[in-house]
C-alpha cells in the first residue's frame, strides 16, 4: 500500500486533475511526469491520458467505478474514443447544470452518492450505469458531496463537518467503514485532494502527518 504527496503543476488539489478506479486511472493530456509517476506508483493502475471536455479537470467532471463511466454532455466524441479501451458502460449526463459528475456523484463498486437535485431519469441512467444502488444525500450542509467523500472498496474518507448520522449513512449505502477528516492543512472537501483506490492514494503536498493518518485509516492503507 502506497500514499504518495503531489501536486499538479504547484496546485495541491491533485483531485481535480484526476480520477480513478481498481484497473485505470485517467489523467490529463499534459500531465507533469511527477504527477504521474506519483500516480503510477501509489494507485498500481494503467493510465490513459486526455481531456474532459477539452479540459484537464478531469476529477471535476467525471466520476466511475469497475463498471461505468459518468461523463459530462459536452465530451468530444475523440475523448470518448480515448475512453472506450477500458471496456466499461459509458454514460453522457443530459443535464448540463449538474455537469461536474466528480462534484456531484462519489462511488464505489457497491453503492453511490449523489447530488439530491439530480432528476430521476439521470438517477436511473447513473444507477444502471454504475452497476450499483445510487441515494441522495448531503453531506453537511453540501449537496456535491462527490467533493466531500472519496471512496474506495475498502473504506472513505468524509468531510470532518458530516454529521455522525451522515457518516453512518455513507456506510450503509458504500458498504464499507470510513472516517472524518481535512486535507490539505483543513481543507473539508477532500475530493478535491485526494485520489485513491484499494492499493493506495495520492494526496495533495500540503497535507499534514496527522492528516495523512487518518486518510490512512479511513481508506484502511
Amino acid at each position: 500500500m502506497v500514499i504518495l504527496k503531489t501536486d499538479f503543476q504547484a496546485n495541491e488539489y491533485i483531485g481535480i486533475y484526476s480520477k480513478t478506479c481498481e484497473n485505470y486511472t485517467i489523467i490529463p493530456d499534459n500531465s507533469p511526469k511527477k504527477f504521474e509517476e506519483a500516480i503510477e506508483k501509489s494507485l498500481g493502475t494503467e493510465i490513459i491520458k486526455t481531456k474532459i471536455a477539452q479540459s484537464p479537470l478531469i476529477g471535476f467532471y467525471i466520476t466511475m467505478n469497475s463498471y461505468g463511466i459518468i461523463l459530462p454532455p459536452f465530451c468530444t466524441e475523440k475523448e470518448i474514443e480515448s475512453l472506450k479501451v477500458m471496456k466499461k458502460q459509458i454514460y453522457i449526463l443530459k443535464d448540463s447544470r449538474y455537469c461536474a459528475n466528480g462534484n456531484n456523484i462519489a462511488c464505489n463498486d457497491y453503492g453511490a452518492i449523489i447530488n439530491p437535485d439530480l432528476r430521476e431519469e439521470e438517477v436511473k441512467k447513473i444507477e444502471q450505469t454504475l452497476n450499483v444502488p445510487v441515494y441522495k444525500t448531503k453531506i453537511a450542509d453540501y449537496k456535491t458531496v462527490g467533493m466531500m467523500v472519496v471512496p474506495t472498496n475498502k473504506g472513505f474518507v468524509i468531510n470532518k463537518k458530516a454529521t455522525i448520522q451522515q457518516l453512518k449513512n455513507v456506510e450503509e449505502y458504500l458498504k464499507v467503514k470510513g472516517s472524518a477528516t481535512t486535507a490539505n492543512l483543513g481543507v473539508g472537501m477532500v475530493g478535491l485532494s485526494i485520489v485513491a483506490n484499494t492499493k493506495g492514494a495520492v494526496i495533495g503536498s500540503r497535507t499534514s502527518g496527522f492528516e495523512l493518518l487518518k486518510i490512512q485509516e479511513g481508506l484502511e492503507l
